[in-house]
């Protein structure tokens, strides 16, 4: 299946871990259905999101305690059973659990954002994401996992300007840098640099509801992607997977 004008990507149903590395080798991006089983598939749609929470961040093995706090964090969402809320919590820590399990390492940092409909990213904001570990010279690739668990997903992109990208990104940063104590100036700079970064950009669709993506972060080819228009609630969750030491140390950063 293709999709864009020059990547590729392969639909990959109940892929063995060995399968899903053989295809990231490739291609760097790889999405893969979860199997949602019918309690989960009920519970997705029947979850209520009253409220946005903060982040939620857990540094660490994959164990009860990473379901026990799951449970305290979407218990804040609103009027939900404990069925459902024991479900959603328990199919985060399954999802990451599984990515643990692929790429043969101890820890993850796994992230879980709720949101209420916003027009924060109606225009999107592309981007590729950065290294997480130490040493940030080694050349070893790091993989990210994004999933939406209920709402819109994540947009990714290709570059059809790479040269014009690029630029655009190291205004970014820039802006970041001059006008980070100016909300109104860097505001009105972030919207000019989103709007033209969108014109060098050609979305493509590698992942539906149900699936998860794994995607290249912290490489010259890390994938490019954004948050959707967020025009309904969403859960929207993310795994970075890693040995005890390098987990503990993002923890720590």
């Amino acid at each position: 299946m293709s999709f864009g004008s020059e990547l590729k990507f392969e639909e990959e149903k109940g892929l063995s871990q060995k399968d899903k590395m053989e295809v990231l080798k490739k291609q760097d991006l790889i999405s893969f259905d979860v199997n949602l089983i019918s309690g989960e598939k009920r519970s997705i749609g029947e979850v209520s999101i009253e409220k946005e929470l903060s982040q939620f961040n857990y540094y660490g093995p994959i164990n009860d305690e990473l379901v026990k706090s799951l449970t305290a964090y979407f218990g804040e969402l609103g009027e939900n059973s404990e069925e459902v809320i024991n479900t959603i919590s328990e199919l985060v820590a399954r999802v990451a659990e599984n990515a643990t399990k692929d790429f043969g390492k101890e820890s993850a940092w796994v992230m879980v954002r709720t949101s209420l409909p916003n027009n924060d990213f109606d225009i999107p904001r592309w981007h590729p994401d950065g290294k997480y570990f130490k040493p940030f010279n080694s050349k070893e690739k790091t993989y990210k996992l994004v999933m939406t668990i209920k709402g819109v997903l994540t947009r990714f992109g290709e570059k059809i300007n790479p040269e014009k990208f690029e630029q655009l990104i190291k205004e970014s940063s820039n802006n970041y840098e001059l006008n980070q104590d100016d909300p109104e100036a860097f505001g009105k700079e972030d919207i000019r640099i989103r709007k033209e970064l969108d014109s060098v950009i050609k979305e493509i669709k590698p992942s539906k509801e149900g699936e998860a993506v794994y995607y290249l972060v912290g490489h010259e080819n890390a994938k490019i992607h954004s948050e959707p228009k967020i025009d309904k609630p969403r859960i929207f969750m993310s795994v970075v997977v890693g040995s005890n030491d390098q987990v503990s140390e993002l923890k720590e950063r």
